[in-house]
């Protein structure tokens, strides 16, 4: 994650963001006919704020940014473990 850059003022993250990663955990209701699979939705995804203009961005395991489908999911609940 820390050679990642920010997706929205495009510079690289660096070791910083690592104070500020949360993990979000996540609970999918799909709709009908979807599968959590078929939607390729994660259990597990990472909160990080930027360090160069505080934008907050999720990212899955995989390094790709994380956005909730506009279709196949009828609600989704996340919390944080601390």
């Amino acid at each position: 994650m820390v050679a990642l850059m920010c997706p929205a003022c495009h510079q690289t993250y660096v070791a910083g963001i690592l104070l500020t990663m949360r993990t979000l955990h996540h609970f999918w209701n799909p709709a009908p006919g979807h599968t959590v699979t078929s939607l390729g939705l994660p259990g597990t995804t990472y909160q990080v704020t930027c360090p160069h203009c505080s934008v907050e961005t999720e990212y899955e395991a995989s390094g790709r940014v994380f956005k909730v489908p506009e279709k196949g999911v009828l609600s989704g609940t996340q919390f944080e473990r601390k």
